[in-house]
């Protein structure tokens, strides 16, 4: 992504790393982003990962800068309740969005959410590509007929999305189905 970023002449902090919680760079991460905040006048966080969310939260904390947090969850990993984690999402966080029902369910649920501060925005889909008759594109691409099972599992290599267990159960859909 930073290459990229580069190549399309965007701004990038390559010294930051939110991604990382350690006692370095916790310090390194909050001074360099507060910094970014107060250089580029940012209003407006929205944080996709835990870490991303605790470093805007504590800034927010510390400096009680005029600064809205907004969380984003785009999987279906339940938010831990604990009491650290509430008072994050609850004191430290303006608004929640998830992008699936069973997360909106899980905040509602584990952090005691209502419909107040959380939004579910589901994740947009091509409809006119993924169509029923897209079936019959992938059948010819792979010269299948039309009898032959499909399935598949699109989502990045991370244990969170769960290929290991994808990949046993198509040991088992092979022994019971061989032509899938």
């Amino acid at each position: 992504p930073l290459e990229k970023a580069q190549q399309l002449k965007l701004q990038i902090y390559p010294l930051l790393n939110l991604s990382r919680l350690d006692h370095t760079s916790i310090l390194q991460n909050l001074k360099g982003l507060s910094k970014i905040i107060r250089k580029e006048k940012i209003e407006v966080i929205n944080a996709h990962r835990g870490e991303g969310h605790f470093y805007a939260s504590l800034l927010k904390k510390i400096f009680k800068p005029k600064l809205a947090i907004i969380r984003t969850r785009g999987d279906v990993r339940p938010p831990k309740s604990n009491l650290f984690n509430h008072y994050l999402n609850h004191k430290l966080t303006d608004g929640i969005i998830t992008s699936c029902k069973i997360s909106e369910e899980s905040y509602k649920r584990n952090l005691n959410f209502d419909s107040y501060n959380l939004r579910n925005i589901p994740v947009g889909m091509d409809t006119d590509y993924f169509t029923p008759d897209h079936k019959s594109h992938l059948r010819q691409k792979f010269d299948l007929d039309e009898k032959t099972l499909i399935v598949g599992i699109v989502g990045r290599l991370s244990p969170v999305k769960g290929h290991i267990y994808f990949i046993e159960a198509a040991k088992f859909v092979l022994e019971k189905v061989p032509q899938a």
